[in-house]
């Protein structure tokens, strides 16, 4: 197998991290925790107090149990997009007016579908 050669500039462009040892003996990134919404390893600047996992774009406020392993306090819900529309259909469904609206039986329904297809058979 031939071993494809990098040029300096790609090595330098990889993201390196200093590795420390767990007390369980596991290696992890130093300044690093795992993101509470995708579970993705991700690196914290010494200090943050928020970071934003850069794979989900969740935002986070940060502690630091020791002076340095980071830990995620909660997520910060207001730099979060609102909710978008409901979708047509749903049950709480309200018109222009604010009224909700009649949903209609399956017979009903039925019965609407097959006096359509009889319109179409004559």
């Amino acid at each position: 197998m031939k071993k494809e050669k990098i040029n300096p500039e790609q090595e330098n462009a990889k993201i390196k991290f200093k590795m420390v040892m767990t007390k369980k003996g596991y290696l992890r990134p130093e300044h690093s925790t795992r993101c509470s919404n995708c579970q993705e390893r991700i690196s914290i600047p010494l200090k943050a107090t928020e970071v934003t996992c850069p794979f989900c774009d969740m935002p986070y406020r940060i502690s630091w149990i020791t002076p340095d392993q980071p830990r995620i306090r909660g997520a910060i819900w207001s730099k979060l997009p609102g909710p978008g529309p409901w979708p047509s259909g749903w049950p709480g469904e309200l018109d222009s007016d604010g009224k909700p609206l009649k949903k209609t039986n399956s017979s009903e329904k039925q019965a609407e579908i097959v006096s359509h297809n009889d319109q179409q058979k004559l």
